[in-house]
């Protein structure tokens, strides 16, 4: 490698004929759009994966990046409930915002979409209904936390607790942050609504669940093989598998969302850890329309050279190791896997 200048501008000299070309979709964390980027977001999940990207355009590389805003989810409600406003005036507001500040930035998106958009409510229900047709979706009637006061069911992020396993006073109803653990609501101690600050009863729904614990063996077979990850990453995860996957509902009684594609589920939506990151394959679909290409996504979802990389926080890795990859996994269509992230 040999780097020279010219002109006042920097030129990278590889010996290309040589080289064997790489073919790479890089991804960045959906950030919601519920509020105002700040320099962490960018020098986590951003700056990295820019950089990375003009590198490998640099090289020569088959590249493109893929972002967009997160859209649905009760960040989303949460703050239209505050504002008193829908959750598209929310969702318009940010995207907008976000957009034009990685656009200031001259960050390299090829695509930078959001989830609330027909093409992704498309894709989305799509997979839901392979997944129930392939047996990776069962129904409960289980048992949610409902608020009396404000008269509605409370999704994981309107309620907040201790955790049960390491005891912090601020886990939420999906997720401890203090320790990492994924939690059921239900499971919080001395829970509140977070919209009213009453303690919510427990009562009765039905809902739609992904089988995580049918895919565990094939899970399991692809964490070994991957030899890219960091072994901190692969213990943690190897961890929560030899500790028994647990079935998980992905549908949501919620106003604003994808919704559930069946017609005993009116009035619920597909849960947002879910559907998010098929956002990754709406955006791409949503770039190979753009560039009047619209089948051109297939190329890289479905070319088992493409390296898919991931660029995310840390509270993701079970999103992006379990889950996301069991949803991918339980398709008709034979997806591309993480590759690192």
């Amino acid at each position: 490698m040999l780097i020279s200048t010219k002109g006042g501008q920097a030129w990278l000299i590889i010996f290309r004929a040589n080289m064997k070309k790489e073919k790479y979709l890089v991804t960045s964390a959906l950030p919601y759009a519920n509020g105002d980027l700040h320099i962490g977001h960018l020098a986590g999940a951003y700056l990295p994966a820019d950089i990375f990207v003009r590198f490998q355009k640099l090289l020569g590389n088959d590249v493109i990046y893929i972002c967009g805003t997160d859209e649905h989810g009760t960040p989303i409600s949460i703050k239209a409930d505050q504002k008193k406003v829908p959750p598209r005036k929310i969702v318009d507001k940010y995207h907008r915002r976000i957009k034009s500040v990685f656009e200031g930035l001259n960050f390299c998106f090829d695509n930078f979409s959001g989830t609330a958009r027909p093409v992704h409510y498309k894709i989305s229900q799509q997979f839901f209904t392979n997944l129930l047709k392939n047996e990776y979706i069962t129904t409960h009637t289980n048992k949610q936390l409902y608020c009396p006061n404000c008269k509605r069911f409370l999704p994981d992020r309107y309620v907040e607790g201790e955790c049960p396993f390491c005891h912090s006073k601020e886990a939420r109803g999906d997720q401890c942050d203090a320790c990492g653990k994924l939690i059921d609501a239900i499971q919080l101690i001395n829970p509140v609504c977070i919209t009213c600050g009453h303690n919510p009863i427990i009562k009765e729904t039905t809902n739609w669940f992904l089988n995580l614990p049918k895919f565990s063996d094939k899970l399991e077979k692809w964490i070994e093989s991957k030899t890219e990850w960091k072994d901190n990453v692969k213990k943690f995860i190897l961890g929560w598998l030899k500790s028994g996957l647990k079935e998980r509902a992905i549908t949501r009684d919620l106003d604003w969302g994808v919704p559930v594609p069946l017609e005993n589920a009116k009035g619920k939506v597909i849960y947002v850890w879910f559907e998010a990151p098929i956002g990754y394959i709406s955006s791409t679909i949503e770039w190979a329309e753009k560039i009047g290409k619209p089948e051109k996504w297939k190329d890289y979802w479905f070319d088992k050279n493409t390296k898919l990389i991931h660029f995310i926080g840390k509270d993701n890795i079970p999103f992006h190791t379990i889950i996301w990859p069991a949803v991918l996994m339980g398709q008709d269509e034979d997806y591309i896997l993480p590759y690192l992230l």
